[in-house]
């Protein structure tokens, strides 16, 4: 079995460096692995606070961040950030305008620059914004606030594997600054990289290996990677994942 494990990284590092030389650009940070729900062992809100955030990485395009609400995450609004948001646990309502949607477990919300939006009842939500969130939290102190977009709500669902495929990957949403694309793997997905747009990826069911460059973790539900523009990865196993790309994908996956 140690043989065994030995090969496959032996002949996985093989295939990087061979990657490596095919690939035209360099990776522009280090990918970052976590996993829930240990990640949010030490998160804790303050009986004195209805929230509280704890920041999980950034890539030089993005910021991915775990929001615990106690009771809300009152009105606030990004001048010039895109959320994309996945509901870890709990279940709560997303509240825009003064309307209201049902959130559970699963789902996921995008919500444009300039969209005042409050979550409330008791959730864990991780968030990824695109750009880097840079301080750019603006919160409502009287009226609605700015509604210039519409948040789209939308539930995860893995797309069918053709029989003469590995992977497949079906779009969910996209939007100027991030596009948001759900994906399954048979048998995993190959060698690729993406240019000029950073990844955040959520494991939602099944187990493998993922590799970033050289480095490789087991992954199964709740394990969060975030891949830096540039940086070659590939999946072993299958899987179930959401991917969120900023700025949006147009196109930029080169397979090697």
């Amino acid at each position: 079995m140690r043989r065994r494990e030995a090969l496959r990284v032996v002949g996985g590092t093989a295939l990087w460096i061979l990657g490596r030389g095919l690939a035209l650009g360099r990776a522009t940070g280090e990918p970052i692995f976590r996993r829930y729900p240990e990640l949010a062992a030490d998160v804790a809100v303050a009986p004195d606070r209805p929230f509280v955030v704890k920041g999980l990485g950034e890539t030089p395009l993005g910021t991915s961040v775990l929001i615990r609400t106690r009771t809300e995450q009152p009105l606030h609004y990004h001048r010039e950030r895109l959320e994309v948001a996945l509901v870890l646990q709990g279940e709560g309502r997303l509240v825009v305008g003064g309307r209201e949607a049902t959130l559970r477990p699963g789902q996921l919300v995008v919500i444009p620059p300039m969209t005042a939006h409050a979550f409330v009842g008791q959730m864990d939500i991780l968030s990824r914004f695109s750009p880097k969130l840079m301080g750019d939290v603006v919160f409502v102190q009287a009226g609605s606030g700015p509604n210039e977009g519409t948040p789209l709500v939308l539930g995860y669902r893995a797309p069918e594997i053709p029989q003469d495929r590995p992977f497949a990957a079906t779009p969910l949403a996209n939007a100027p600054l991030g596009t948001v694309v759900a994906v399954a793997t048979r048998l995993g997905q190959p060698w690729h990289y993406h240019r000029s747009k950073d990844e955040q990826i959520y494991v939602v069911a099944g187990e493998g290996v993922a590799q970033m460059e050289l480095t490789r973790e087991k992954v199964g539900p709740g394990s969060l990677v975030l891949v830096p523009a540039g940086a070659i990865h590939q999946f072993q196993g299958s899987l179930q994942f959401v991917s969120v790309f900023g700025p949006a994908l147009m196109g930029d996956v080169v397979f090697l």
